[in-house]
């Protein structure tokens, strides 16, 4: 009820955005039920980097999945991907996870928020990066990547949704 005691104290022009930012949203959550059974198990939303160099403090994403996230990476030395500011809810809390045999599979979140990450070298020193993927299947096209010193191209982001 306070919800909706709020939009109708919203001015009209507020009110309209309000209801139209709610009508995309359910339209998507609907798209997004009617194709949840039919999620392929490789996501086919991605970014990808190759040859560069990964500085200790790492790269940063963050996207909104609605599946499990998977980061793929060949480089000289270990990498790990690090929650980042506090998301992916209960799911995964203030840990990181270890790239093994090439690959690191994030916890799934229920789709139910946006959530970031870092992927940086164990040792805390440069590694030279042959290949960089992240794969999910998105909600929304929301996606940000923040280098701090590492410099590098993206190929992408491309969506699936």
């Amino acid at each position: 009820m306070r919800a909706e005691r709020n939009v109708s104290e919203m001015k009209p022009s507020a009110r309209s955005t309000r209801r139209a930012i709610v009508a995309v949203f359910f339209a998507c959550s609907v798209v997004s039920a009617a194709e949840a059974g039919s999620v392929s198990e490789t996501p086919a939303s991605s970014v990808s980097a190759s040859g560069f160099v990964l500085q200790p403090v790492g790269i940063a994403f963050e996207l909104h999945p609605r599946a499990p996230i998977v980061v793929v990476a060949t480089s000289d030395e270990p990498l790990r991907v690090c929650q980042w500011h506090g998301s992916f809810g209960t799911a995964w809390r203030g840990s990181c996870r270890r790239v093994r045999h090439g690959q690191v599979t994030l916890p799934d979140t229920g789709s139910s928020m946006h959530v970031a990450f870092r992927i940086q070298p164990i040792r805390r020193a440069t590694v030279r990066v042959q290949t960089l993927e992240v794969r999910w299947h998105c909600m929304d096209h929301a996606f940000a990547i923040i280098r701090s010193a590492t410099r590098l191209r993206l190929d992408g982001p491309t969506f699936d949704c």
